[in-house]
């Protein structure tokens, strides 16, 4: 039953994400499966403090503010929050454009999911003072304080897919840049409905934390296979907040429901996890998806394990529009508080083809010779 869909799921998909076949009227526009037919507007896409999402074409720069820069010495830094193939995808096509707009990277640091090391590596940075920083805030909760010294340290601030606590837009920040996380959790929940051919038991395995982007897509996963799949029961949820220790809680789901078609899981780290659970439980019956990939999910994939595919947020597109967020930085211009780019859809037939346009890179050589090419 799992490999039966194949390339019709790829074909299904665009068709119920796009024109709204069998689903409700609220889905967005532009779910075609490439990642560069980005949507004008994420309706569905809300930001951290509910604002709605702007498409990336809002910070396009003109070729005469695209001299300015290149005529003004401006540098910039990443503080990032983990290294995977999303921010290393967004961090390459962000490279590109900052070196086509004259903008220097001075730094790029890896907090590894540590709000003390970000703050140290923070710290790192303002000695560079570079013009602007761009940051994933691992503890919106706690890292407002160290966010507004490198501001009065003379750094304007880009966020990625979040804000600490208390910011405000055009004061304490340019804005937040992201990817268009609902309509890809969307894909994912039709992916595994499909796979499941609309009945069965699931598992979710999602991340226990206030961090809203990730909230938002588990909240649009649950909702959208609801809704288009009323006979599949989500029979378990288990919070984790550590995704380098996903398995304990995917092992306990295992053992508490072994009657489990399928499992979800927020991202491609923790997904990880749940796919070395599956095997020391000698589980080949279970279907996993998630929001993202990297070279493990994307090798079982290609070897038909487990891992079924995902809805991928193309962090290719996004890290261009992180760039012309820079620029805006730099000039002084006003951005828009919250933009969300395309988002795709991996699915093992579409593997090798996809994976360049999403990530900016060729797919991992073992992923390719897993695909028998």
């Amino acid at each position: 039953m799992r490999r039966f869909f194949g390339l019709f799921l790829v074909i299904c998909l665009t068709v119920v994400l796009a024109a709204g076949c069998g689903s409700s009227d609220d889905d967005t526009t532009g779910a075609e499966t490439q990642v560069s037919s980005e949507a004008e507007k994420a309706p569905e896409m809300v930001g951290p403090k509910g604002e709605p999402a702007e498409a990336g074409s809002a910070v396009d720069l003109s070729e005469s503010e695209i001299e300015k820069l290149k005529a003004g010495d401006y540098t910039a830094a990443f503080v990032w929050h983990t290294t995977d193939t999303f921010t290393k995808g967004v961090e390459i096509a962000a490279r590109e454009r900052l070196s086509e707009l004259g903008i220097k990277v001075v730094a790029n640091t890896v907090a590894d999911f540590d709000p003390a090391k970000q703050r140290s590596d923070l710290q790192t940075v303002q000695a560079l003072k570079p013009d602007v920083i761009v940051t994933l805030p691992v503890d919106p909760a706690s890292s407002a304080s160290m966010y507004r010294e490198a501001a009065k340290a003379g750094s304007k601030l880009v966020f990625i897919s979040n804000i600490p606590e208390g910011f405000v837009h055009n004061k304490d920040y340019v804005g937040v840049v992201t990817t268009n996380v609902v309509d890809a959790a969307k894909r994912s929940a039709t992916l595994l409905g499909e796979e499941l051919e609309g009945e069965g038991k699931i598992g979710m395995l999602y991340y226990d934390a206030e961090f809203f982007i990730v909230n938002q897509w588990d909240e649009a996963f649950e909702r959208t296979l609801g809704e288009r799949y009323p006979e599949i029961d989500v029979v378990d949820k288990v919070g984790f907040v550590d995704p380098a220790k996903a398995n304990e809680p995917a092992s306990a789901m295992l053992t508490r429901n072994p009657e489990l078609d399928g499992i979800y899981v927020s991202w491609q780290d923790p997904a990880v996890g749940v796919l070395t659970a599956l095997r020391a439980a000698g589980r080949t019956d279970v279907a996993v998806t998630d929001l993202g990939m990297n070279e493990t999910t994307a090798l079982d994939l290609a070897k038909e394990g487990s891992f079924i595919g995902a809805g991928v947020d193309g962090p290719f597109v996004m890290g261009q529009a992180l760039a012309n967020e820079v620029g805006f930085a730099a000039l002084g211009k006003e951005a828009p508080a919250f933009i969300a780019t395309g988002s795709s859809l991996i699915t093992r037939d579409n593997l090798a083809e996809e994976w360049p346009e999403v990530y900016g890179v060729p797919a991992p050589a073992s992923v390719l010779e897993g695909l028998g090419q």
